[in-house]
């Protein structure tokens, strides 16, 4: 499979001078940054994908789910939200992101999630790590600008929904999230801020997140949403498997969990999820976390006819 190349964000945005000059550091991101956001802008809250991918944070794991999944133009990925905060390399997978939107634009697809918001990076650590590493402040304005044109939401071959947390009750059809509109600020409640932070739990009926922000999914709720969109699947994120999936409510909801060892700390199965669209079967195939693996990963399945590529982190 194709590689990533090592290159990509020097290619995507013009040079004039020397690459170890901090201002050209400034300028390159600057430059990233403002092409990424006029693309994002084009794009409705609701995009139509073939194959959605995400992960979260650790940059070595990104750049290997992504050889995993296929990498150069013929990539069609989406990044269901989250690469920021809780790694130690949030930024370099933030900037990965946007260099591979920007050189791919058609095949690479990046969603919000309940951490790309000017307030959550800082209480998170996005924030402190920017500064660490990259002093001037406008360079962070220029990324947290770009979140707010994030869309929230892919359909997958009409039939799939990827979202990073999960429904609201203020979403009754895929029309009431498909407006063009960028949302430039999260709201703390409705249909701007449930798909972010909502989780499920085999309750009746919505309830307040303890969490305080979202919602609690329950199965009643989702099966009248997929039944009135005609979906099969509600793909999202907001837990940590130890098996690396898992899933919920007769199969109509599903976790993929991408981010193995988790704050460095909590061990788990790094998971990709593949569905065949013309069967009704599909597998979860996993592979050992980067850190700790020592030569290719093992796939147990990989022939089949549409690959989607989940890797949804809490």
């Amino acid at each position: 499979m194709a590689a990533i190349p090592t290159t990509t964000a020097r290619k995507c945005v013009p040079t004039a001078r020397p690459p170890e000059s901090a201002a050209n550091r400034c300028f390159e991101f600057k430059s990233l940054c403002f092409k990424a956001r006029e693309l994002l802008a084009l794009e409705a809250n609701l995009q139509t994908l073939q194959s959605p991918v995400t992960m979260r944070g650790q940059f070595s794991d990104l750049m290997e789910l992504v050889k995993v999944g296929g990498g150069g133009p013929g990539m069609n990925h989406a990044f269901p939200g989250d690469p920021v905060d809780r790694g130690l390399h949030s930024v370099e997978s933030s900037l990965l992101l946007l260099a591979l939107k920007v050189r791919y634009p058609t095949g690479v697809t990046l969603l919000k999630g309940d951490h790309e918001s000017r307030h959550i990076t800082q209480v998170f650590g996005f924030y402190d790590e920017f500064f660490r590493k990259h002093r001037p402040p406008t360079v962070l304005r220029y990324c947290t600008d770009v979140f707010g044109f994030l869309p929230i939401s892919a359909l997958v071959h009409a039939m799939v929904l990827s979202v990073l947390g999960g429904l609201s009750p203020s979403i009754q059809t895929l029309d009431r999230i498909r407006p063009v509109e960028p949302i430039l600020k999260v709201s703390s409640t409705g249909p701007t801020c449930h798909p972010l932070w909502t989780y499920s739990e085999e309750i009746g009926g919505w309830n307040a997140s303890r969490r305080g922000a979202g919602c609690v999914l329950a199965s009643e709720d989702l099966s009248e949403f997929t039944c009135i969109n005609n979906l099969d699947l509600i793909c999202r994120v907001h837990r940590l498997p130890k098996a690396g999936s898992q899933w919920h409510f007769e199969k109509s909801l599903v976790t993929v969990f991408s981010g193995p060892v988790y704050l460095c700390v909590c061990f788990c199965i790094d998971a990709i999820f593949e569905l065949n669209v013309n069967q009704t079967s599909s597998t979860t195939t996993t592979t050992r976390p980067h850190s700790i693996r020592s030569g290719n990963p093992v796939k147990t399945k990989t022939k089949t006819r549409i690959r989607m590529l989940l890797y949804l982190n809490w």
